[in-house]
């Protein structure tokens, strides 16, 4: 993207990198994907992904659960390690357009709002929210 032919840009479920010292624990869940698939991280990575307290239909969860251990572990590994090599964050200094980041609330790797921190460049309002011009 060149900056001079950006006005405005929004940003939807973004995922900007790993944050450093994450990068490790990051490499280990790719590894173990690539080695025992989905089922060998599901204990660790699907409660972060999809928090229990969101679920209001158990059946809703199995069949969410259900599809993704189906997923295919070498390309949720390849996203993984993809992401602990991302610079992002150095790209998105660059912008000088007004930015529109949506986020959800539950960011397993970032924790809550960070993202919208991060991209805006802007301070936050009292709701945690960036306050754009």
């Amino acid at each position: 993207m060149r900056r001079e032919d950006t006005a405005k840009l929004i940003l939807i479920s973004l995922a900007l990198g790993v944050p450093p010292e994450l990068h490790a624990a990051a490499l280990d869940t790719a590894d173990t994907a690539d080695e025992k698939g989905m089922r060998g991280i599901d204990s660790d990575v699907f409660p972060k992904a999809f928090p229990d307290h969101l679920w209001t239909n158990d059946g809703a969860r199995r069949k969410a659960r259900a599809r993704w251990l189906g997923a295919d572990p070498r390309g949720y590994a390849a996203a993984y390690r993809m992401l602990v090599s991302a610079e992002t964050r150095k790209e998105l200094a660059d912008v000088a357009c007004p930015v529109l980041a949506l986020a959800g609330k539950y960011v397993a790797l970032e924790g809550e709002r960070i993202n919208l921190r991060i991209v805006s460049g802007t301070p936050l309002d009292a709701a945690g929210l960036p306050t754009f011009n």
